[in-house]
């Protein structure tokens, strides 16, 4: 006899993120956000008898990407942010990603930009990959509401 499975729903349209007062939006077709920690929860030591000891690593940093199409005015946004940063290094803003679908939440109290986008021209229109970093990010990995 099968199991019963279950449907799920998921739409990028429910995921959110802000950065200070700036709504991230606009982004590439296909591309979109990546949350990625910067270090693992544990180092493990083995020792030669087999035994083994486990720490807890205490670094929360974390990469954050955002991918957006060229032709966004969020660019412009961000390209002041970073700017002003730059002048006055007060450019640090808090972080939410929520996925309004489900039940993925990312914070970080102080983001900032790391580094200005890699920019391409050719014949066709591209994306900007904006870089943030925080060293105090916390991330709760949910699942999805049923359909």
């Amino acid at each position: 006899m099968a199991l019963p499975t279950a449907l799920y729903n998921y739409t990028f349209e429910q995921v959110s993120a802000s950065w200070g007062e700036i709504i991230l939006g606009g982004y590439g077709r296909g591309e979109g956000l990546s949350l990625v920690p910067q270090a693992d929860d544990w180092a493990l030591i083995v020792g030669n008898r087999g035994d083994g000891v486990r720490s807890k690593i205490q670094n929360y940093a974390y990469t954050i990407t955002a991918t957006l199409h060229q032709g966004t005015p969020v660019n412009d946004l961000l390209a002041a942010a970073r700017q002003l940063d730059l002048i006055n290094g007060q450019g640090a803003r808090p972080l939410l990603v929520q996925d309004k679908s489900g039940r993925t939440v990312f914070r970080a109290e102080r983001c900032y930009i790391k580094r200005v986008p890699d920019v391409t021209f050719n014949d066709e229109a591209s994306t900007r990959q904006w870089i943030f970093e925080t060293h105090n990010g916390t991330m709760f990995v949910g699942g999805n509401g049923l359909a």
